[in-house]
Formats: structure tokens, sequence, C-alpha cells
């Protein structure tokens, strides 16, 4: 008896969700939107269930499509978790290695020790490089769809994991040269800064409640999805707010923004590497010797530049 769902289908359904739409959802697997279409037409009719509510613009889940891809989303999981350890089992070497980075960190140190370990090694594996925003890194570490999380110490969700710290990150407050904030000529206070539009990047997390960071109680917020965005934002004058100092130094330095002092600056945050406490593969075993000493050393002028 077959089944009437493939694993196919249940990433087709994944990717329709994820990305908002059918054409969308082509573009992300390489398929023809027709393709997609036929998938989920087919799936609707050997389950006789209607998955998706067609009546609006974006392709919205009906409850018993949404349980499906719930449950489907643990089979995927699942699949792939299964064919890794057959692949890490067989050589050693994972086929694929994903690590999840804070975006308040730089990705050149990052880069640079990828390029170390496939210049260092003989792996055949696959890095997959994810920025995610506050809670979201470790959404992905704990949901196993990262193997290793580079972000600041979060002590809620650390517990039970291992770690190694890398340095710490330090904050500054800016606005554009124009922005009302960049005049006081004195510290702003948070009522200063609550009459003024705080600009903020979205928590990435998919299973767990959203984090925020920097923001106070009654103020106007912007929210965009990554810090280039963010940036772009106070450049324009449309808000303030904190940037990691590697990204505010270079556009202090250029004028593009002024830092503002403030009443309550932000502790420079404790970063470290996480994994979880299991067996794993060369891949990852070669990045969390090497990472410390790699990242590590790169902190002084990375992650503590001074102003």
């Amino acid at each position: 008896m077959s089944l009437p769902i493939s694993l196919e289908a249940l990433r087709v359904l994944d990717a329709i969700d994820r990305r908002g739409s059918f054409a969308a959802a082509a573009e992300d697997l390489n398929k023809v939107t027709s393709a997609v279409s036929y998938t989920i037409q087919k799936l609707e009719q050997d389950l006789d269930l209607l998955l998706f509510d067609r009546q609006g613009h974006k392709a919205k889940l009906t409850p018993a499509g949404q349980l499906l891809l719930d449950e489907g989303r643990e089979l995927l999981r699942n699949s792939e978790k299964l064919v890794e350890k057959a692949r890490q089992l067989a050589n050693g070497w994972e086929s694929n290695l994903t690590i999840a980075v804070d975006s308040v960190l730089p990705m050149n140190p990052i880069l640079s020790l990828v390029n170390l370990f496939y210049s260092d090694t003989q792996g055949q594996t696959n890095f997959r490089l994810q920025e995610e925003v506050l809670g979201g890194g470790w959404d992905a570490l704990l949901s196993d769809r990262a193997d290793l999380l580079i972000a600041p110490l979060h002590t809620e969700f650390a517990r039970g994991l291992h770690q190694v710290t890398l340095g710490h990150v330090q904050f500054c407050y800016v606005a554009a040269p124009h922005h009302p904030l960049a005049s006081l000529n004195r510290p702003a206070t948070d009522e200063d800064i609550r009459q003024h539009r705080a600009i903020a990047v979205a928590d990435t997390s998919r299973e767990r409640a959203p984090l925020t960071a920097g923001l106070l109680d009654r103020q106007s917020i912007l929210t965009v999805t990554s810090f280039t965005m963010k940036i772009a934002a106070l450049e324009s004058g449309m808000g303030s707010g904190f940037l990691p100092l590697p990204f505010a130094k270079p556009l202090i330095d250029e004028g593009r923004l002024v830092h503002v002092p403030v009443d309550k600056e932000r502790e420079p945050i404790p970063v470290s590497l996480f994994w979880k406490p299991k067996p794993g593969g060369n891949a990852r075993d070669w990045m969390i010797k090497n990472m410390p000493k790699h990242i590590g050393g790169q902190c002084a002028h990375v992650m503590n530049l001074a102003l």
C-alpha cells in the first residue's frame, strides 16, 4: 500500500509556506511554478483535503494544511538526519554542516575560517552559513536546523549546551547627522529616545516567541528584516538605534552616522560558539577545535573596537 504523501510533496508544502507563494516556492526549489501547483493539486486529491485557501493573493494554509505541514516538517527533519547519519557513518565527514551566525557579528572571520577548513582538510563537507537575528539562532540550533551557533550568550537557551567563549561584542547608539538626537549636546535619556522612532531588526525565530532588544515601552518602532535595511533606515533619518560597533564605526568614520551618547549604554555582550552535546562528524569537530583560536584571536579588533 503506497502512502498518499511523499517527502518531496512535504518539501513543496514547506517551501510555499516559507516563501508565501507558489511562484516563490518554485524559485526556492528550482522548479517551474506549474510543477509546484501540480504537486499540491495531486496531494489534495490523494488526501481528499483542501490544503490552501486560494481566496487571497498570498498562499494561506487551511487548518488541515497547517497541521499536515507542522507534522510533516518533523518527518523532513528526521529524514535529513537519517541520511546525514548514514553518510557520516560511512566516511566520518558530514555531507552538510550548518552554522547559524547571529547578525550582530561580522561574517568575514567566519568566512575566513571556512576557507581555512577547505585548505586544511580533505573533507567534502558543504557548508551553510545562515544569518539569524536575536532568538533565531537558538531556534535553529535547538530545532536541529543548525549544527553550530555563534551568538551572544542567552542563559535560558544555553542550558545543557556545550559552549566556548569567543569574545565580546560592543554596541553603539547611532542616528543620522540630521536626526534630532544627534544635536542634543548631552547624553540622551530614555525619555529623549522614546520621543523618536526606533529602527529594529525582526527576530528570525520560526518555532519560538520572538525576542526584542534595545527598545523602550511606548516607543514607535520601524521593524526591518536585516541590518542592511536597518542601516539604510538609520542613514535616512527615519529613526535611531543600537548597532554593533564593528558595523557602526566605519559609518561614523565616514560621517554617515553619528554616535549618540546615552544615559544607559549597553554593556559588551559575550559571544560564544554553542553546540548540542551529541556525537558529531569530523567537520563539526574541526570547527569546534579551530574556531576559538581563529575567530577568538580576531575578536580583539573585530568585536572590541573602540570609538
